[in-house]
């Protein structure tokens, strides 16, 4: 199959299409500031995309494994965009740790079980947000184009939500390296060290629900490997976040008494946001890196507790 040309329909308004553009399209492209914007955008990003599944498949990626290589690789330069309505409609290529629009619907399920878990009134939002320290006029919600199913109501805010973002650095190979380990090795170990750490973080924080994840990403020219921790809990009001976590993330800690439906739906796309790496970095790191977290069976994010649940409480 060759490559299809989408035609880009409707911007859809809803939360759940806001938070996937935040988390996606505008950290791969830019903001956008009419809907008009946000369909040139998604055009750019399928063009992107599709460059970048060239490099990969001349590095030996194989897409998701699913199917015949050429038929991988077709689905993967076809995938479905999201962030409009797209003609024709085609299947979704399945590589959600990479594909820019698998991941994005990824992303809504995360928020779907997230705002599910927090009952609260639903303000007015404007047109305009401050996000990340950018300005997002983000062709963000009005009270009149809201149509998400109503959701439970109440005049008080039961529970808390924090916000914990760690970013650091690893050489992909350790120096010195007695152990004379290959980047795959050394990258195998960083995985499994990962998964081993997320039930310690749940016991230290006790939380009523949590979202945690973690991105690796190529680096400095491929000489490193960018990983960051990004972790949602719900607290009680009276839960105390263990301030040793704190001190690890430099202060990095955001708490949200009063986590509304724009506060959860940012706090997700930061959470969420797309490791940039993945696209721009490193072709032949990046490869090594998919390859390797598919070989281990390496599940880069966790819901524990309530955020299992997508409905209301």
């Amino acid at each position: 199959m060759s490559d299809l040309t989408f035609e880009l329909g409707a911007v859809p308004n809803r939360y759940q299409d806001v938070v996937q553009r935040l988390a996606v399209l505008y950290e791969l492209r830019r903001p956008a500031e009419t809907t008009g914007e946000v369909k040139h955008l998604t055009q750019e990003l399928i063009d992107q995309w599709r460059a970048r599944v060239g490099e990969l498949t001349r590095e030996g990626w194989t897409g998701n494994g699913r199917s015949n290589l050429n038929n991988a690789i077709s689905y993967a330069r076809n995938c479905c965009p999201t962030f409009a309505i797209t003609r024709p409609r085609t299947r979704s290529c399945a590589n959600r740790l990479i594909c820019p629009f698998c991941y994005a619907r990824w992303v809504r399920e995360i928020w779907q079980h997230i705002d599910g878990n927090f009952s609260a009134p639903d303000p007015a939002v404007t047109e305009e947000t401050t996000f990340d320290g950018r300005e997002m006029r983000a062709v963000l919600l009005d009270e009149d184009t809201i149509s998400d199913e109503a959701r439970t109501q109440s005049a008080t805010f039961r529970f808390h939500l924090v916000h914990r973002k760690h970013t650091f650095y690893r050489d992909v190979v350790p120096s010195p390296n007695p152990e004379g380990l290959s980047v795959v090795d050394n990258l195998s170990l960083l995985l499994s060290g990962i998964q081993q750490q997320r039930a310690n973080i749940i016991g230290m924080v006790d939380p009523v629900g949590a979202f945690i994840y973690t991105t690796i990403e190529p680096a400095n020219g491929g000489t490193q490997w960018k990983i960051c921790y990004r972790q949602l809990f719900k607290l009680l009001p009276t839960s105390v976040f263990p301030p040793e976590i704190a001190i690890r993330t430099e202060g990095h800690v955001i708490r949200y008494a009063r986590p509304t439906r724009k506060v959860i739906m940012k706090a997700v796309a930061k959470a969420c946001q797309y490791p940039t790496g993945l696209i721009t970095g490193d072709v032949g790191r990046t490869v090594e890196l998919l390859t390797t977290r598919q070989q281990s069976n390496f599940r880069g994010y966790g819901k524990f507790r309530s955020f299992r649940n997508k409905r209301h409480i």
